[in-house]
């Protein structure tokens, strides 16, 4: 099965703007999950897990804030985050390893 990670630094930097507000970045989450529930209808995927870190303004105080979402079957989410946990780590560590490899180059 296909996977996919990007680094997309350009738009990165974009999106490390904080919202203003508790309240906006509020809706632009409730905005976002809609989106997904739509998306996951139309594609046909069973489920889906969704990790968001978004930066907002509180209280005068710039912050990054992580939320999550399960849309599916709530009982593969932890399943889900374990799979992808171990992809992660294994991504990072063979971007290390040839990190490691070119630099005793």
């Amino acid at each position: 099965m296909m996977s996919t990670a990007k680094n997309d630094f350009e738009n990165y930097r974009k999106m490390s703007e904080p919202l203003q507000t508790v309240e906006e970045a509020d809706e632009a989450l409730k905005n976002f999950y809609q989106a997904i529930e739509e998306a996951r209808k139309k594609f046909r995927i069973m489920d889906v897990h969704n990790i968001c870190k978004i930066n907002v303004v509180n209280a005068g105080i710039e912050k990054s804030a992580m939320v999550s979402a399960h849309f599916g079957n709530t009982l593969e989410g932890a399943p889900m985050c374990a799979w992808a946990f171990a992809e992660a780590r294994d991504e990072l560590n063979s971007a290390l390893s040839k990190i490691v490899k070119q630099e005793a180059e």
